[in-house]
């Protein structure tokens, strides 16, 4: 993958200057969260920033560099999807660095990074998320597969043969 950048745009079309992200990441950017103060969370498939080993979720002071008091544990070997509560807590659907047979899984950190360890996702091969105002989450997957299962099922009895009337 190339490096990817991050670039804030002016209302009037014109790059922000005051936002310098410095040297691009290594690789892809797949999520970007802006955040009430003016910070920015990153999510992806890059693990440097800055020529600094970050794992692939950082957060971006409002000038576009590094915020070192955000320490995510665990790090991340990709991450596909960030969403942040109400309340500050983030949601973060990625893969942990040195798991990558495991599936994708969510994660709720603390505003600093660590993981809360009261949030114990049962979700298994989840791809996409959508977070409540309530804080509740919705697994997208497994809706689908829901939808899908239902929809398989009504086929079976719409399709089913029909018995012939005997002559």
């Amino acid at each position: 993958n190339p490096p990817s950048g991050v670039v804030v745009y002016n209302l009037d079309g014109s790059i922000d200057p005051s936002f310098a992200a410095g040297t691009p990441f290594n690789s892809a950017i797949f999520s970007l969260v802006p955040l009430a103060n003016g910070k920015l969370l990153v999510g992806g498939y890059f693990d440097t920033f800055n020529g600094a080993d970050t794992g692939s979720l950082v957060r971006l002071n409002a000038d576009g560099a590094l915020d070192s008091t955000f320490t995510p544990n665990p790090k991340f070997e990709s991450v596909v999807g960030v969403r942040v509560a109400a309340n500050g807590q983030i949601y973060v659907l990625g893969m942990r660095k040195g798991h990558a047979d495991n599936p994708y899984q969510l994660f709720r950190l603390t505003a600093d990074g660590t993981a809360d360890q009261t949030f114990l996702s049962a979700a298994q091969f989840i791809d996409s998320f959508v977070l409540q105002e309530d804080g509740k989450v919705i697994d997208m997957m497994a809706l689908l597969k829901q939808s899908m299962e239902k929809h398989a099922e009504s086929k079976k009895t719409t399709l089913a043969p029909k018995k012939r009337k005997k002559a």
